[in-house]
This record gives structure tokens, C-alpha cells and sequence, in this order.
């Protein structure tokens, strides 16, 4: 009777058995070859993307996970660059007419089928503009332009991959150039694939970051007491105080100096001829300028920095992942290795949580090097590696068996090396408010500490938080980080560890992502930008539609493999928790942690003072009152929309336009507020033309609409001050990539109305009986339009 009415209350809640709904996997990766956006007016709107022959709806609510970046679909399309924005294009699709590369860009996509006959719904989804990879030897640095080439000729600006950061925000360069877009950041060709200016992906292999050192001069505030406040390199790169040449220490011979530290590891250490490098990102060709725009560099040596007080360290993750529920592995796992500038490596690691109601973080602890060394031995997770620069690598791995803790072979189901607790307890820098855990820990007390799966984790060095404050600037002379590393998670972003079956059952290898044990999932405000900068809103906010599986993940385990075994043994906890480091209220079942938020509202947790001033030991997960709202909706069958062929939108002909005219419509001058139409021919080239218009309203020619195929455009004259202006198009054959190819300007007056004559006439003519009435008009000649007064 017990099991009838929960399966009748799923019903009622719209949850249906998962044989009955017939969910099924669909993921689906490749090139991009359509995308739009449903509600261009909607910050969270669904989308539709066509990847692999297939149309796959994202819905709304679904923040997509870039290489450095993460966004709204609405979102994503609004901040395309300029010429893909008044196409209303992604410049991602191989089908938008604003990109003229002739390939797509490339989704990663986890999805499920909610029913046959269903269309495909995404639960996550990773877009990467090109997936370029290049390692080779640095052979020219251009120091005056900010970029450099790999295996060219050595010292030859022509030759070899030219490379250019994605760097809009001038972190790691100053950067200039022909091939630099009018208005661009930083020569940024498109900002949504930038690199993470904060958590460093443009590093040394020990995760000190790196910089191009620049001729152009710049100033800045001496906060570290350099004694200048102006930086500028010499044409070999040397002489830069924000980019100084002894913070990646060579030898005479130019070869790396492994045994020297930076100089002032306050500063970035510069990239040099000679320095090997793995670099990752996608093409541009920007005025007939081929390059490859990365978001992600490392120069395959180590630089270490000092051990003192004054000389900040960083650290970098190289590889993190986390078990997402519903542990169909019988355990909960974890991976984090990662290398720091300091050794012996000490690090430590807090899970991050966002609030639904003020989209704060909230941090809890995860992991630490050094507690894992405490619990079993030294060198357990720390010095990973083996001579030289291998003391600078570490390893913290969790593994809580769910076999052997049904066997009470530990309670826990780990030993101390894999232990999550038992790390936490030996760290004393946490400063929990008593144990986290049991003495011997239990499993549910383990798996706590893991639940819910995070969408970002937090890292800081033992040195960072026994000298706060240090201070690092960057080339641009601003503020940069130091000591610290927050790494995002996504399923095909990486992180989050999804179900293999190929390591379990073989037959159920086609089983619907659970994307119900994803907590922002069911509540998009749990998610980092997860509300507007104007608030939350006051209710749940699930993909909708979602994609569902018809598993509950907290027991999914026990319906699809131990209920088919005969055996309970192995389960996911299920016994009461409550623990005032992790939730202020009880759980009556660990496993609803799974689906459990903070609420801000409860105290403060005791941890770091740097932690506590920053905030985010406010609030607290509070047991069964502050759980997501489950199960989602079901959508039921959703109607397939067809895939289209895609047609390249242009063939480049490499014929140039040759001429351009501009006319306007009505001839100046004409008054402030006026509409003023000019149109525009091209001559010569494809006979097909882009156009460009630019104004000097502003003091300097500047772009007013860019490039796009109309040869119109509507000056809004409205506020512009009386004077002669200037208007200009830029033509280009379709699909040429070049700034311009020919153009045309002409000059327009703004100028008070102006009167050349008047006439007056009557009606009827005069003489005429008194008492009748007489109609006067008016006819002024000049600029109108026009005023008039009658006096009588």
C-alpha cells in the first residue's frame, strides 16, 4: 500500500513512472550549423541549435558553459560581435551570414528524449568557436603589436602560427594592430571566448602567470612601491617594469634558469623567444589577417616564486572532477591535481554554493593537501612528482565505497588517504566549529561533505592565507589575483563526473542523463549568474522544458542496479544528518542533501578571517527545510522540428570592390532632429557588397552601423549640434574580410532653418462685403520646415 501511494503522488505531481515516459540519452556533439534564439527580449530564453544533422531545443533557464565564460543563449547572441548582432546571429553557425570563416563553431551537448517521438531537450551545453590546438617553440614576440608566432623562423615576423590572446580586459597584453577590429577590446575579436582573467589559463606550467611585455607606455599607480608610475618596454622587450625580464630567469645562453625563482613574483613573468608552449583557441582572419585567438596557453616550464611574506604564490588546477549523483558506481569520487609556484604544495579547497535569493556564493569545506597528508602519511597527496619541479604537483583524491561501508570495512567506506573527512578534521585551517565528522567517520557524513555536486569549487594556497593582502599587478598596471584559483564545473565542461555504464551494466548504457541530481538545473538562481544584476526572482526557476530522465537521484541507484541484483547492499546513505559546519537545520535522509540550497538567512559558519570578511561563510544549507522544489514537470512529447541542410550563406571571389558613391536624401542642410537618408552603390568586385557607415559626430569618423548588407541607413539627426559633418560607407565584396575595399564620403550640414522669400495671398481677393471671411496662405521659400506668425 506504501509503494501505490508514492507512485500515485508522482503522478499527481506530474512525475511518471520511467517506463512509461521512455526517457532516453541524446547527446550530441559537433559542428554548428544553425542556432537562434526563441525570445530575443527574454534574458533566460530558450534556443534551438542544430548539431549533427539534429535540432536540439535549449531551454530556458540554461546557462551554456563557454572555454572561460558562461552564458544565457539570449545572452550569448546579444554580446556577438557587431555585425552578427544586426543580423540577429549567433556568428557561431555555420549557416549566419556574419561569419565568414565557411565552418561553424562547436557544441558539446548532454541531452535526454523525454518520450518517443520527442524532440531532443539539452540539460548541458559547452560551445567552443574552434577547437585548435598548437605546440611548438616561440620564435618571434612582437612587442609592439602584443602577439606572438610558434615555429616560424626564428626572429621572423612573417613566418610561423601568428598567436593573439583573447584578452579583452588587458591582463596578459596590450595589444594593436591592422589585424585589430575599430572599437575592439584590447583587439579582442570576440569577447565571449576570452580567456579567465582572474584564474589564470595563460600561465607557466607551475601556474605563475605570464605576459608579453609592451612598447607602448602606460601608467599606473604605484601601489607595490616600484618607484616609477610609468611602464614601456624597449623594442626587444626588455625594460618593462610591469613585465620585467627576471621573472622568467634564462641563463646566459637563453635556455630557462630551473633553479632561479621570478625576481618580484608581484609581477607577471614575461613569454620569450625560445620558451616552448601548448596553445588552444580558434582562428580569426581579420583584414586578410589570419590568426589563431586563444583562450588557453601554457609555456611548458616551471617558474617558481619565493617562500617570504612579501612575495605572492599561485597555483593552478589541471584537472578536477567530481561524482554527480546517482553514484551508480556504488561510491563517490573525486579528483583534483593541480601545481603551485611553492613546494612543498599546500592547498586548500572549499566547495562553492549559490543562494536562490541573492545569488551569493557560499563556501563549505572540501579538500587540503596538507590534511591529507596529516591523515596518512606525508607525501600522500603533496610532491606528486619526482625530482626537480615535481614537488610542485599534487594529487587529493575521494573515495567513498559504498560496498565497503555496507560492510562496515570502514564505516565510511574509505581509508584515511581517500578520506574526505578525515582530511577536513587534520586541517586545522578550516576552523570548523567542532569535528565535521565522527571520530571514525560514517558514510553519510563522508558523502556529505560531497553533496550537492557544486557548480564551482575554490582553491587558496597556505601562503595566501598566512599573508593576506599581497598585492600583484598586472601589464595593464590593475589589480590581479594571486594565491587562489576558482575552477568551474560543467558535465562537458569538466567537473562533473556523469554515470558510465560502461563500467557497470552494458545493457543499461542508454539511460537518460540524470540531470534532475544537478541542483541549478531544477533552479537556474542556484547557479553563478544566475540572476540579473536587479535581483531574483521570488519562485524556482527550472529548465523548462526540462529534460527529463524519470529517475529520482537519490534513489536511482537502487532502481536500476540493486533492485535487479537482489540486493540492497551498497546503497547511497540513507540515514539522519545534521552537522553545523554543512546545514543548520536536520535531514531525516542524507541523500536529500543531494537536493538541498543555502539559505542566506541562516548564521554565519566559522572559518579563515579572510573567508569570514569576504562574506562568504554567511548562510547555511538547512536540512529538509531548504530543499529544491521536485520533481520537475514532465513536458511530455515535444514536437521535432526538422533539420536544414546548410547552404554556405557566401563564396568569396577574391575580387575587391573597386568604387563606392553615397547620396542623401533630402540635401543639406537641414535642421537638428532632421532624418537623413543615405544610400549607398558599390562597383567593381562580386557585384554583392557589404556596407559599413561611419559619422564624425563625435569629433573622430566612427562606426554607426556596422557592416551588413543593406546600402541604407537612417541618420537620426536629433540633439546633433549645428556644423558640418562628415558621413562615410565602407564597401567590401561579400564575404571579403577586410576593413574596406572602397569607399565614399560626403559632407551634410546641420543648420537652423533658414527663410529666402515669402509670398501672401487672399481668398477671396479683395474688394469684398463687410461681414464675410477671408482666408490668408502663406508660402515661405528656403529650409524647412517652417513657422509662421499672422499679424492683423
Amino acid at each position: 500500500m506504501k509503494v501505490f501511494l508514492l507512485v500515485a503522488a508522482l503522478l499527481i505531481a506530474g512525475w511518471s513512472p520511467r517506463a512509461a515516459a521512455a526517457p532516453a540519452k541524446a547527446n550530441v556533439a559537433g559542428e554548428i550549423e544553425r542556432f537562434t534564439v526563441d525570445n530575443p527580449a527574454d534574458p533566460w530564453s530558450s534556443a534551438k541549435i542544430q548539431v549533427g544533422g539534429q535540432v536540439v531545443i535549449i531551454p530556458r533557464n540554461l546557462l551554456m558553459d563557454l572555454p572561460a565564460n558562461r552564458m544565457s543563449a539570449q545572452a550569448f547572441f546579444a554580446a556577438a560581435p557587431a555585425a552578427c548582432v544586426a543580423n540577429g546571429e549567433s556568428g557561431v553557425a555555420k549557416g549566419d551570414l556574419c561569419n565568414k570563416s565557411g565552418v561553424g563553431g562547436f557544441a558539446t551537448i548532454s541531452a535526454n528524449r523525454a518520450a518517443a517521438d520527442s524532440a531532443i531537450v539539452a540539460g548541458d551545453v559547452l560551445i567552443q568557436k574552434g577547437v585548435e590546438a598548437v605546440t611548438g617553440i616561440v620564435t618571434y614576440v612582437a612587442y609592439d603589436n602584443g602577439y606572438f608566432r610558434i615555429d616560424g623562423v626564428t626572429g621572423d615576423p612573417a613566418s610561423g602560427t601568428m598567436v593573439r590572446l583573447n584578452d579583452p580586459t588587458a591582463r596578459h597584453t596590450i595589444q594593436q594592430g591592422p589585424e585589430c577590429l575599430p572599437g575592439s577590446q584590447n583587439c579582442s575579436p570576440d569577447p565571449r571566448f576570452t580567456l579567465d582573467p582572474d584564474n589564470y589559463t595563460n600561465v607557466f606550467s607551475s601556474g605563475y602567470p605570464y605576459c608579453i611585455p609592451s612598447t607602448v607606455s602606460r601608467t599606473f599607480a604605484d601601489v607595490l612601491g616600484l618607484g616609477v608610475t610609468t611602464a614601456q618596454a624597449s623594442a626587444n622587450g626588455t625594460g618593462d617594469v610591469l613585465c620585467p625580464s627576471a621573472n622568467n630567469p634564462t641563463n646566459p645562453d637563453g635556455t630557462p634558469n630551473t633553479a632561479t625563482p621570478a625576481n618580484d613574483s608581484r609581477l607577471f613573468g614575461p613569454i620569450k623567444p625560445g620558451n616552448a608552449i601548448s596553445v588552444e583557441g580558434n582562428y580569426e582572419t581579420i583584414n586578410g589577417v589570419r590568426f589563431l585567438s586563444v583562450h588557453t596557453s601554457t609555456i611548458l616550464r616551471a617558474v617558481a616564486t619565493k617562500n617570504l611574506p612579501t612575495q605572492p604564490d599561485y597555483l593552478f588546477l589541471e584537472e578536477e572532477f567530481i561524482d554527480a549523483p546517482a553514484f551508480y558506481n556504488q561510491r563517490g569520487r573525486t579528483l583534483n591535481i593541480g601545481f603551485t609556484t611553492l613546494a612543498p604544495t599546500d592547498v586548500l579547497f572549499w566547495t562553492i554554493h549559490y543562494d536562490p535569493a541573492t545569488n551569493s556564493k557560499h563556501e563549505f569545506p572540501y579538500a587540503s593537501v596538507l590534511g591529507c597528508d596529516a591523515a596518512d602519511a606525508a607525501g600522500t597527496c603533496s610532491a606528486q612528482g619526482l625530482a626537480g619541479a615535481g614537488a610542485n604537483i599534487f594529487r587529493i583524491r575521494h573515495d567513498l565505497d559504498f560496498i565497503l561501508a555496507a560492510a562496515n570495512n570502514p564505516p565510511g567506506g574509505a581509508k584515511p588517504r581517500l578520506s574526505a573527512c578525515l582530511h577536513i578534521m587534520a586541517e586545522p585551517r578550516f576552523n570548523t566549529a567542532g569535528s565535521v565528522c565522527s571520530a571514525t567517520p560514517t558514510l553519510g557524513e563522508e558523502m556529505a561533505v560531497l553533496m550537492p555536486i557544486p557548480h564551482e569549487i575554490q582553491a587558496r594556497t597556505g601562503h595566501r592565507l598566512a599573508n593576506p593582502g599581497l598585492i600583484t599587478l598586472d601589464v595593464s598596471g590593475s589589480e590581479a589575483t594571486n594565491g587562489q584559483y576558482l575552477f568551474p564545473f560543467g558535465i562537458n565542461l569538466g567537473g562533473v563526473e556523469m554515470q558510465e555504464f560502461v563500467e557497470v551494466d552494458l545493457n543499461l548504457m542508454g539511460t537518460p542523463n540524470l540531470f534532475e541530481g544537478i541542483p541549478w538545473n531544477l533552479d537556474r538562481r542556484l547557479s553563478p549568474g544566475g540572476c540579473l544584476d536587479t535581483g531574483c526572482e521570488a519562485t524556482p526557476q527550472p529548465l523548462d522544458p526540462f529534460p527529463v530522465s524519470g529517475l529520482d537521484p537519490r534513489t536511482a541507484l537502487n532502481t536500476l542496479i540493486l533492485s535487479q541484483a537482489g540486493t540492497l547492499a551498497g546503497d547511497v546513505p540513507h540515514t539522519p544528518y545534521s552537522n553545523a559546519n554543512y546545514t543548520a537545520g536536520a535531514y531525516s535522509d542524507v541523500a536529500n542533501r543531494m537536493l538541498g540550497y543555502v539559505d542566506p538567512t541562516r548564521p554565519a559558519r566559522s572559518g579563515p578571517a579572510e573567508l569570514a570578511a569576504a562574506g562568504v561563510l554567511s548562510g547555511n544549507f538547512n536540512g529538509n527545510s531548504s530543499m529544491v522544489s521536485f520533481p520537475p514537470a514532465n513536458p511530455g512529447v515535444i514536437s521535432i522540428t526538422p533539420a536544414v541542410p546548410v547552404t554556405l550563406a557566401f563564396i568569396p571571389t577574391g575580387l575587391p570592390a573597386t568604387g563606392a558613391t553615397l547620396t542623401a536624401t533630402p540635401a543639406g542642410p537641414q535642421p537638428s532632429g532632421a532624418p537623413v537618408a543615405f544610400t549607398a552603390t558599390g562597383a567593381g568586385g562580386s557585384g554583392t557588397y557589404e556596407y559599413q557607415f561611419s559619422d564624425n559626430v563625435t569629433g573622430v569618423m566612427a562606426v554607426t552601423r556596422a557592416y551588413g548588407p543593406a546600402s541604407d541607413w537612417i541618420w537620426n539627426t536629433t540633439g546633433v549640434p549645428n556644423g558640418i559633418y562628415s558621413v562615410m560607407v565602407d564597401v567590401r565584396s561579400f564575404g571579403s574580410t577586410s576593413l574596406s575595399e572602397a569607399s565614399a564620403t560626403v559632407g551634410y550640414t546641420i543648420a537652423p532653418a533658414t527663410v529666402s522669400g515669402l509670398t501672401l495671398s487672399a481668398s477671396p481677393a479683395s474688394p469684398i462685403a463687410g461681414g464675410d471671411n477671408v482666408v490668408f496662405t502663406a508660402s515661405a521659400a528656403g529650409t524647412d520646415p517652417y513657422e509662421y506668425q499672422f499679424l492683423g
